[in-house]
Formats: C-alpha cells, sequence, structure tokens
C-alpha cells in the first residue's frame, strides 16, 4: 500500500490551514480591550467607529454609556442620545430605556 499520496495531501492540508489569515479583532472587541485596560479615549473613539460605522448595537450603547458620563472625553449628552437612538433601532432594548429617558429629559 503507498501512503505517499495520503501523506502528500496531508501535508497540504495542515499548511493551507496554518497559512490562513487570523481575523482581525472588530472595532467592538478593540474598544472593549482598550475599556478594560482603563484606556478610555482609544475606547470610546473605537466605540464610536464600531456603532457609526459597523452598527453594532452593544457598542452604541456603551458609547452612550461613556458620552454621559464624560469618559475617555467631555460628557456629551447629544452624542449619548444619538449612540443610544442607534443602539434602539438596532433592536437593544437596554439603548431604547435609555433613548426614552433621554428624550423624556428633553434632549
Amino acid at each position: 500500500m503507498n501512503l505517499r499520496p495520503f501523506l502528500a495531501a496531508t501535508v497540504l492540508s495542515v499548511t493551507s490551514i496554518a497559512a490562513l489569515p487570523v481575523a482581525a479583532q472588530s472595532n467592538a472587541e478593540q474598544a472593549q480591550e482598550r475599556y478594560n485596560a482603563g484606556d478610555f479615549p482609544a475606547a470610546r473613539a473605537l466605540y464610536q467607529k464600531a456603532c457609526m460605522s459597523d452598527g453594532k448595537d452593544e457598542a452604541c450603547h456603551n458609547l452612550g454609556s461613556m458620552a454621559w458620563r464624560g469618559q475617555g472625553g467631555a460628557k456629551d449628552p447629544v452624542q449619548a442620545r444619538d449612540a443610544y437612538r442607534r443602539g434602539c433601532e438596532a433592536g437593544l432594548l437596554k439603548s431604547c430605556g435609555q433613548y426614552g429617558a433621554l428624550l423624556k429629559d428633553g434632549l
């Protein structure tokens, strides 16, 4: 029994798998890492990218929370409202609650 063709195919398969690119982290994943590391300005900027460009609902909520509290930059109620609105429009109920509360308060 000649195993040479089988072994060659196996080596080729393993080599091909090893050459696959590693998926890059999303903006939201990077933002969470930066937030956990205490780098709030970088986290806020990355959450903004993830929310505005990538349409990530949780990123929008986190951006809203950071903007409301002034983490990673100046307190910005308008940015918070807009981020919560985007999160709500994407179906994240906790963002809807925050958005509604801000609207009720006149923002």
